[in-house]
């Protein structure tokens, strides 16, 4: 079994940073996991060379080596299988966990029999006659890529494969499969499939709810589903993928040359949409298993963004290291750089699919949404590829790919917007990296140094450079509620009257009660700002969140930063000094309103620039 090595060409990292990937690129990657899996399967070998589980890895070995022999293509697939690397990876774990204990530990050997059953799938579609002894989990056998036989019993399972049957032989009995084996029969449940695309020869989909190796993902997988819950998964993948090549043909290239598998994931309690995806698992995504088309598609492209970049950092050193605390608008903890990244990557797929999506919707409402989703995800994405250019953490290669989707950004950035959609979406945007400088923000350099210059207002007891913390420690709650600030929640249901579409909230699962007084729109005491900010008042709203500070409100500060950009005129970069202003506020103890801690702040800025 040969194992290659596989670079990207200069052009082909170029085409995936810029959010889509030439076919060509895509089948680099597709590649370069086929020999990362083939490398995996050789470190087995090695590290049980000389021990008593060396026999059980040397049969399977030679049973795949032979079916490669009468069917290269066979194993080149089942070696391509998603969830083989979870499988492998976890074992070699395992294995170097146990020590000296491995060739005792039970369980290792037992799970070792995914290994065999890997090698029989290989051999029942390459044709050769096989007879051989493995382990049942809970009186079930499962040939990775075909299906499962249940009801086996517990204990050992003889698996007998020949020209017109494959024969599971366990404590309770057997299970009789006729060839072709994708054909349900007692005891047997095949892996099911979708064919998503043309008649005989289109791309075909499998629908992986049976391995047990498939629970790599942040949430959790569904069980088998029934007939009636897999058709309806099955149609609404149909429709997905429609969708995704209509209007998306870039994204569905790459899909054709990398994607075998969707996992469907477990329905939460509030019905919410959620999509994931593996390093361990690439060639499959897990995606939500009652998502509406639309959202399926969107979802699909969003998860296959994460898995390309995944393959590539295997190719490529795009980090230094994976510290750093960064903002990623979608999330309300920071994030270290390899995250950052992939949520930038992940969500210029989010905005593509909106881009394109305007163009094709008729209905009003539907467009503007479309609109509104396109414009806000694009400047959110835009923040986090600023922090990525900026962040020490990147390698020249990272830079570059930064750079490049960074670029892509620009470019659709030119594409037209309804102005009244691009200027709420800007204040929306500006709402989310204000929140999070509330809770998160640290003064910049520059800022401190105006500070110290200031003069020392009548209202304040002690030098205003004192009051403010360069480093304060984060509140408790510092990653709970939705991931979108009330104000922009407000800016949304009063620019397009909707909620959210179709994009799942990454901070809403197991999150516990939202951060007090942050995440509830139209909360009474700020009721005369919302409404002055939605009629177009900004000095008034300004003023009315100012008074909602005042009076103990601490969301008026989100509020009060746009409104303040807005009527003030004095630019997104004051607003992104909002914390500064608030330590210093709240240093005031009551003495001093918000709109005159404002003032003073200006007046310094514009006395420092006059001493210039």
């Amino acid at each position: 079994m040969n194992v290659e090595l596989y670079r990207l060409s200069h052009s082909q990292f170029l085409s995936i940073a810029s959010g889509h990937g030439r076919p060509d690129a895509i089948e680099v990657l597709a590649a370069s996991q086929r020999s990362k899996r083939r490398l995996l399967l050789l470190a087995i070998i090695q590290c049980v060379a000389g021990s008593e589980l060396a026999a059980t890895v040397g049969a399977a070995v030679e049973l795949l080596v032979e079916a490669e022999h009468v069917r290269k293509d066979v194993v080149r697939a089942v070696l391509a299988y998603p969830f083989f690397d979870n499988w492998a990876s976890s074992w070699l774990n395992r294995l170097a966990q146990a020590g000296a204990a491995a060739t005792t530990n039970a369980a290792l050997r037992d799970d070792l029999s995914h290994l065999t059953t890997l090698a029989v799938a290989a051999a029942v579609q390459a044709g050769i006659p096989v007879e051989l002894t493995v382990p049942s989990r809970d009186g079930v056998v499962v040939l990775p890529t075909l299906g499962a036989a249940v009801g086996l019993g517990a204990g050992e399972v003889r698996i007998i494969v020949d020209r017109s049957r494959v024969v599971f032989t366990g404590s309770h009995g057997a299970v009789v499969v006729p060839r072709p084996v994708d054909e349900p029969a007692p005891g047997w449940e095949p892996v099911r499939s979708v064919r998503v695309e043309g008649a005989s020869d289109g791309h075909v989909l499998a629908i992986e709810d049976l391995d047990p190796n498939r629970d790599c993902y942040q949430w959790q997988v569904a069980q088998r589903l029934d007939e009636e819950n897999a058709e309806r998964f099955a149609d609404h993948c149909r429709r997905a993928w429609a969708l995704i090549v209509a209007h998306h043909p870039e994204h569905a290239a790459g899909m054709r040359r990398a994607l075998k598998s969707l996992t469907p994931l477990a329905q939460t309690a509030a019905g919410t949409s959620q999509g994931a995806t593996s390093f361990r698992a690439f060639g499959s995504l897990a995606v939500s298993m009652a998502a509406h088309p639309e959202n399926l598609a969107m979802s699909m492209i969003h998860e296959f963004q994460h898995m390309k970049l995944s393959a590539v950092e295997e190719i490529h050193g795009l980090y230094r290291s994976r510290s750093g605390s960064y903002f990623a608008p979608w999330r309300l903890d920071p994030r270290p750089i390899h995250a950052l990244m992939h949520g930038a990557y992940a969500h210029t797929g989010v905005c593509d699919f909106w881009r394109r999506r305007r163009t094709v919707l008729v209905e009003r409402p539907a467009v503007r949404t479309a609109h509104y989703e396109f414009a806000l995800w694009r400047r959110l994405t835009m923040l986090a590829a600023d922090s990525l250019l900026a962040a020490p953490e990147l390698t020249a290669r990272g830079r570059q790919f930064a750079g490049q989707l960074r670029a892509t950004l620009i470019r659709w950035g030119r594409e037209p917007v309804p102005t009244e959609i691009d200027r709420a979406t800007a204040d929306a945007a500006l709402a989310y990296e204000v929140r999070w400088r509330l809770v998160h923000g640290r003064p910049e350099p520059e800022d401190l140094a105006r500070l110290a210059r200031a003069p020392k207002p009548r209202w304040l007891r002690v030098d205003p450079a004192a009051v403010v913390r360069v480093d304060r420690p984060p509140p408790a709650a510092v990653a709970v509620g939705p991931a979108e600030p009330a104000f922009a929640r407000m800016i949304r249901v009063g620019t397009i009257g909707a909620a959210p579409a179709g994009q799942p909230d990454p901070a809403a699962a197991g999150a516990g009660p939202p951060e007090p007084g942050t995440d509830l729109p139209f909360e009474p005491a700020l009721r005369d700002g919302d409404r002055a900010y939605l009629a177009g008042r900004f000095r008034d709203a300004r003023a009315a969140y100012a008074a909602a500070i005042d009076g103990g409100c601490h969301s008026g500060w989100v509020g009060f930063a746009v409104a303040t950009a807005r009527s003030a005129r004095v630019g997104q970069r004051w607003a992104r000094q909002i914390d500064l202003l608030r330590q210093v506020h709240a240093a005031g103890q009551g003495r001093v309103g918000a709109a005159e801690v404002a003032r003073w702040w200006l007046d310094s800025g514009r006395r420092s620039r006059h001493a210039r």
